[in-house]
């Protein structure tokens, strides 16, 4: 806990040890009691799937041709609606390499009352990861990507982020 803390600047407190990096997305996307979901056209599947198929009103945020979000976009939807909403972005695209305007996003949506989610599997140990700095409510990793063994992933959850647990009994 101490280890994978340091690796992205967080609390050892804030991290919580799932199966896997889509086990965390799907966790912060359930979990974080956020209704209304607004997701990159380009995030990982894991996150579209999960907020498409299961929660009640999630929309795709479009990237310019360079498969970077469109930060106006995500502000005109923020403000469309008054319900706190969740927004998921990838910090580094599993696909292009693209890296996100993480900071940037997390402004918009704070400003606005969103949570962010980001999914940082393929920018762990790649570029650096700074969940403190980034200011996201969440953060999803996976041991497998950064050398450890398949089959854990990881959630860091911000001091104060709601979160739910999926499962029960």
């Amino acid at each position: 806990r101490v280890s994978v803390a340091r690796l992205v600047n967080a609390k050892p407190d804030e991290v919580i040890f799932t199966g896997s990096g889509s086990e965390a997305d799907n966790l912060a996307i359930m979990g974080s009691g956020r209704k209304r979901v607004m997701i990159a056209e380009t995030e990982h599947s894991a996150v579209l799937k999960t907020a498409l198929l299961r929660t009640g009103n999630s929309s795709l945020l479009p990237v310019d041709d360079q498969g970077v979000i469109d930060l106006e976009a995500l502000a005109d939807r923020l403000a469309e609606d008054d319900a706190p909403g969740l927004v998921c972005v990838m910090a580094a695209n599993n696909e292009t390499g693209v890296l996100q305007p993480v900071r940037e996003v997390v402004n918009i949506a704070h400003a606005c009352g969103a949570l962010v989610l980001c999914d940082a599997v393929q920018a762990a140990s790649k570029i650096e990861v700074d969940f403190a700095g980034w200011g996201v409510d969440y953060m999803a990793l996976s041991a497998h990507k950064i050398g450890g063994p398949q089959g854990i992933g990881v959630l860091v959850r911000r001091q104060g982020a709601p979160l739910c647990s999926l499962l029960t009994g």
